[in-house]
């Protein structure tokens, strides 16, 4: 029924009222009188005035709660994008970035004084993808670091290579200084990744580096604008928070010039021959008397059942379907086995012969 405006319900009569109130299901509308229909007919009209403004009201408020939900979403999102690009860029310890391409990884010691060892690296982007594949899953929790050894000497009392400390790097950076704890020490560095769990991935290394000794200085040698070169340092100095050019090394002098070549010859790195296979032994019980079969063929049992059988394990997924027949022929069960190989070969790493 169409909406009746209070002017029009005062000028009806009690009959036409009461057929109004039946249609519009107002409880004893039988035994009122006029003043009473038309005071709860405009009381039900005044109710569903109330309850159509609510109801667009909450329209309203859902569409705007579906649009700020929805832009919480994106700027979550694009937040997630930006943590995980600054958390790649921390990440990435390669200088082709800023340097072009680098042909072998290279750790260079540039000073070495009494407590601090100044180093600078050069690494290839095929280097950290390596990384990456060694390390699996743990590679999204593990992050850059230069590791310390002590070769001091070689006694019962003092082991070469003893492990020192892991130092965090940033990927922003191709320099470092590195703490030592004695300036008489001789050490080795590593630069590579290391997970939470302690697995370190090497890249690059040192050779022996010699402790301190005082007559021992690091020339200036002029960069060019009659100015000496200032020191490199990943900590400090003036460079800009994103990497920089690499800086030539040919206007870089050194007494220590240790540096550990990943990538060497080709002629070295193809010499070592290095296979791997694998083989699968399945191994089971059945009822004496039972016939076993794997892939159709029979498989010899033992008195008491038992079996052992080696089974070449192929590269990619292998489905094998066991079936165990009784004595008797009249009862059978089916055991599939699924398993799967993945062998991937890393690229060969030429070490230093003083390493």
């Amino acid at each position: 029924m169409s909406a009746v405006t209070k002017n029009a319900l005062d000028n009806m009569t009690r009959k036409s009222l009461a057929e109004i109130a039946k249609q519009r299901g107002v409880s004893g509308w039988h035994s009122m009188r006029k003043a009473e229909l038309l005071k709860s007919l405009n009381r039900l009209s005044l109710a569903r005035k109330n309850s159509k403004k609510k109801r667009q009201t909450n329209g309203t408020n859902g569409k705007s709660s579906l649009a700020n939900s929805l832009s919480l979403s994106k700027t979550i999102c694009q937040r997630i994008q930006q943590e995980a690009a600054i958390n790649h860029q921390m990440k990435n310890i390669s200088t082709e970035e800023f340097c072009g391409p680098v042909d072998r990884d290279r750790l260079l010691v540039i000073e070495r004084k009494a407590y601090w060892i100044e180093i600078e690296w050069q690494i290839a982007h095929k280097s950290v993808e390596r990384a990456r594949a060694a390390l699996g899953s743990q590679w999204h929790h593990a992050y850059p670091a230069i590791r310390l050894f002590d070769v001091t000497a070689d006694d019962l009392d003092h082991p070469a290579n003893e492990h020192v400390a892991d130092i965090p790097v940033s990927g922003e950076v191709d320099s470092w200084h590195v703490q030592v704890p004695s300036a008489e020490m001789s050490c080795k560095l590593e630069i590579g990744y290391l997970t939470p769990a302690g697995k370190f991935f090497s890249i690059a290394r040192t050779t022996k580096i010699a402790p301190f000794r005082k007559n021992m200085t690091r020339p200036l040698i002029s960069n060019g604008n009659g100015k000496p070169n200032g020191s490199s340092n990943g900590t400090n100095g003036n460079r800009p928070a994103q990497k920089q050019k690499k800086r030539t090394h040919s206007l870089r002098t050194s007494y220590l010039t240790d540096t550990f070549e990943h990538n060497g010859d080709e002629q070295a790195a193809g010499n070592l021959k290095f296979e791997l296979d694998a083989e699968l032994v399945l191994s089971g019980i059945t009822e004496p008397g039972a016939e076993v079969l794997l892939h159709g063929d029979t498989i010899p049992l033992r008195a008491d059942g038992s079996f052992s059988i080696q089974v070449p394990l192929q590269e990619g997924r292998q489905v094998m379907p066991a079936v165990a027949v009784k004595h008797n022929g009249l009862e059978q069960c089916t055991i599939i086995l699924a398993v799967e190989r993945n062998t991937k070969k890393l690229e060969p790493q030429v070490f230093s012969s003083e390493y």
